[in-house]
């Protein structure tokens, strides 16, 4: 009986309502994840199917209305998923707000998100530098130095974009629009989480190298469109 009484006693059903809340929580924000993905699929399939009929002026209005398309969905839809999902270096989630993800692994699960066929695993280890080759190419590839305010005033020479950076240890992405840069990327310093902010004052923007390359030329959007794979440049 006294068993019985004492493990009645550590029951505790609030903490067990709790639990069950948050799994209701967890449970809601994959589905509503899942629902972002699948509409941006859905639109990624009508639009394939005009532009594979398309005449080479027509396929030019395709491929912009995909680029507009893909980096509204990245950086106002997926992106504030992630945002507070904690940071590790070893961090390999594939779920918003449920496990941890280091910087790289965010930028190549994002990009898979969106429709990328990218190699998820493998471009999340590379160095920052190549995993911006493999998506750009080398040709496309900015190398630039120290200065935080060149390389955001170089972003911001340009319309609304979202370009890969690549710093001395760490790798996010730049989203340029409504006349600021932002920076969002899974943070290692501070709350040690994903996190948007400013691109001139975040701390993790100071580095001795910043590498960057501009996402979503026709090139890429045709991959997207067509569901073509991409391959992962690595170090010799």
């Amino acid at each position: 009986m006294f068993i019985l009484m004492l493990a009645c006693a550590v029951a505790d059903p609030a903490a067990e309502t709790s639990a069950e809340v948050t799994q209701t929580e967890a449970a809601f924000r994959r589905t509503q994840y899942a629902g972002t993905t699948e509409r941006l699929k859905a639109d990624r399939t009508a639009l394939s199917k005009r532009y594979l009929a398309a005449s080479s002026t027509e396929k030019h209005k395709v491929l912009a209305e995909s680029r507009t398309r893909v980096l509204d969905a990245l950086t106002r839809e997926i992106f504030p998923f992630w945002e507070g999902t904690p940071w590790s270096f070893y961090g390999s989630t594939q779920v918003p707000q449920e496990g941890e993800i280091a910087c790289g692994y965010f930028v190549s699960t994002t990009l898979r998100d969106a429709g990328f066929r990218v190699e998820r695993v493998r471009l999340a280890q590379q160095a920052s530098s190549l995993i911006i080759e493999s998506l750009t190419g080398a040709q496309d590839t900015l190398w630039l130095g120290a200065d935080v305010e060149k390389v955001v005033s170089r972003i911001e020479k340009e319309e609304e974009a979202l370009w890969v950076v690549g710093l001395d240890y760490h790798v996010g992405y730049l989203w340029h629009h409504d006349q600021t840069t932002t920076f969002c990327h899974s943070s290692y310093l501070g709350a040690a989480t994903v996190v948007c902010e400013d691109a001139r004052t975040s701390p993790a923007m100071v580095s001795n190298v910043h590498v960057i390359g501009k996402l979503f030329d026709d090139e890429m959007m045709d991959r997207w469109l067509r569901e073509k794979k991409f391959s992962t440049v690595v170090s010799n």
